[in-house]
């Protein structure tokens, strides 16, 4: 019996395709290692277990697959949206804390969509249309102050003091 929709709770398992189904997915936090952890597959096979007995008891071992992989994520867990400021300009000029956000460095047209962790396939396509209105001169489509907290240079600017900046870079006047 292959599954035809998808069963999300602390794991989850796809609908089949091409005879496969995926289930996951375990979460190890500062572990590298590129080996699959037997510990990890348990708790997977388990949590399989728990959705469909029927499709774990008809599991052909042998044909098992798994892989690892990693997700990017901030030290504030906040995904990194929008457009970047030049660090060295930054660094060799600060600007004062009430500087206008208009007469910061920006790197004309480079933008960075990153950092989602687990949450990615929430955040990456609001974030993307976020960038789309940067990119295009328009209003944010999320309010300023969220905008500015996804801001991929607040880090930099609250490093340099400059916290009240980071927080309003896209205030509307």
């Amino acid at each position: 019996a292959h599954l035809k929709t998808l069963i999300c709770s602390d794991h989850y398992l796809s609908p089949a395709v091409n005879g496969w189904h995926v289930i996951g997915t375990t979460y190890a936090p500062n572990n590298m290692d590129a080996d699959i952890s037997g510990a990890d597959t348990r708790e997977n096979l388990n949590a399989l277990r728990a959705m469909s007995a029927n499709i774990h008891q008809n599991i052909d071992m042998n044909a098992m697959q798994g892989r690892v992989a990693w997700r990017s994520k901030t030290r504030d867990y906040m995904p990194l949206a929008g457009q970047l400021i030049d660090e060295g300009k930054l660094r060799s000029k600060p600007p004062r804390y009430n500087a206008k956000p208009a007469d910061l460095p920006w790197l004309e047209g480079l933008f960075v969509n990153a950092g989602h962790g687990s949450k990615g396939m929430i955040s990456a396509p609001i974030c993307a249309e976020l960038i789309a209105t940067l990119a295009t001169k328009n209003t944010p489509n999320i309010s300023p102050e969220l905008a500015s907290k996804l801001n991929p240079s607040r880090f930099l600017l609250r490093e340099l003091g400059l916290k009240q900046l980071a927080n309003t870079l896209y205030k509307i006047d």
